[in-house]
């Protein structure tokens, strides 16, 4: 799986392709964590795996990955917008959202970037 990082207008956009794992969604969180360290404040983002071309995680893939993200030492609250494609996308989005416990980071699942973007420029 590959993961694709660009910052535009102040948003974080990811774009993963391929087959969705836990190592390469930990390489990306990773990643995200780096950027989120030098940036001040922290940007919203939009994840996009809508292109990936099937998924390799389990519950307690997506547990770990979600204790990761609790622990992000956040300097402000963000957004981030998940863009799912299929049905089996969304439901491991939503699975992710479920977990997610950091309380400065709020997760929206979108069908289409444009609906992302909408909510990630929205004023809160």
């Amino acid at each position: 799986m590959a993961s694709e990082f660009r910052i535009s207008d102040g948003i974080v956009f990811v774009t993963f392709s391929g087959i969705l794992s836990s190592d390469a969604l930990r390489d990306a969180f990773q990643r995200m964590a780096e950027i989120e360290a030098e940036s001040d404040p922290v940007s919203n983002r939009l994840v996009d795996i809508s292109a990936t071309e099937g998924v390799n995680l389990n519950f307690n893939s997506m547990m770990g990955l979600a204790d990761m993200r609790m622990k992000a030492p956040l300097k402000n609250a963000t957004k981030t917008a998940v863009v799912t494609g299929n049905l089996v996308q969304h439901g491991f989005a939503r699975m992710f959202h479920t977990l997610n416990k950091n309380p400065n980071i709020t997760i929206q699942i979108f069908s289409s970037e444009s609906e992302g973007l909408a909510w990630l420029r929205a004023e809160p």
